[in-house]
């Protein structure tokens, strides 16, 4: 039976993975970390797509990437296709080169990403082949640091952490230099967590991607919601889940600014203590 398509959201961030065939060494030469690098770097002039960070192990890759108009079934297709090809010729070799399908999960929060990327460049570290995340070439640590602008968007996280690029700098360094990495333990997100990323307030900045500017900071729920809800009356009904009818015009006009700021329906239902559901159908009773 045929495998069927993921169901991806376009606009969602991914940690996507994959190793080699029955844990085989694809990487282990850098002519084939740099073969893979490059055709991540082509691919994403052909495909919509954006590369946030990478790291190339000996039998393994982790990416972060974030979907704009082309599915992650037909990117990482033609990017694992393309070196299964190059490999197998190279090894004068036939079969699978890769463990089954590729891997992803959905990067949930800002804090998560965060940790995310300092899990994915700390990856040499972990498997003790360096001693500092500097010592290794094969990920895009170099991007940060340097701040190289190729195909790898460095500022999208950077902007996350400050908006300052000195300090946003500074911030991440210490992300990587801090003790802690065990990565099948929850227990090193939270030190991270509880260390560093809450003190930087970063659960209070929310970023969206746009492909004409790069990147922008949206509007914060609050902030809207003070703009629109003059009378505080209303406002406090409003965000107590309250359905009186004489509040849909303010609470659609809400909604409407919330998606004009690329905020998901699950974060303005949340934010309004409203179902997804209930909001959905405001929504389609007053189309936009």
């Amino acid at each position: 039976m045929p495998r069927l398509p993921r169901q991806l959201s376009t606009g969602a961030i991914y940690h996507v993975y994959q190793r080699g065939n029955n844990r085989e060494y694809i990487f282990d030469k850098d002519e084939s970390k740099g073969f893979f690098i490059h055709q991540v770097k082509e691919y994403n002039k052909k495909f919509d797509f954006e590369v946030f960070a990478f790291v190339m192990m000996d039998n393994h890759y982790h990416m972060i990437i974030k979907l704009n108009n082309d599915p992650l079934d037909k990117i990482m297709f033609n990017i694992n296709n393309v070196f299964a090809h190059y490999f197998n010729k190279k090894y004068k070799r036939t079969g699978h080169v890769f463990e089954s399908r590729y891997n992803c999960k959905r990067v949930e929060s800002n804090a998560n990403l965060l940790w995310l990327l300092r899990y994915i460049h700390r990856n040499p570290v972990r498997a003790n082949m360096v001693n500092r995340v500097d010592d290794y070439k094969w990920s895009s640590h170099y991007f940060y640091i340097n701040r190289i602008k190729d195909f790898v968007n460095t500022h999208f996280i950077l902007s996350i952490i400050s908006n300052n690029r000195t300090k946003s700098i500074k911030k991440y360094l210490q992300l990587m230099s801090v003790a802690g990495d065990n990565c099948d333990n929850k227990k090193d997100y939270e030190i991270i967590k509880d260390t560093l990323i809450q003190k930087w307030d970063v659960n209070e900045i929310t970023l969206t991607f746009d492909k004409n500017k790069s990147c922008m900071e949206r509007e914060s729920l609050n902030d809207i919601s003070n703009r629109i809800f003059c009378d505080k009356v209303q406002k406090n009904l409003i965000l107590s889940g309250s359905r009186r009818r004489g509040l849909t015009r303010q609470k659609l006009a809400f909604i409407k600014e919330a998606i004009n700021n690329k905020y998901t329906i699950k974060e303005i239902s949340n934010y309004l203590n409203n179902t997804e559901p209930a909001v959905s159908l405001l929504l389609s009773r007053n189309k936009m």
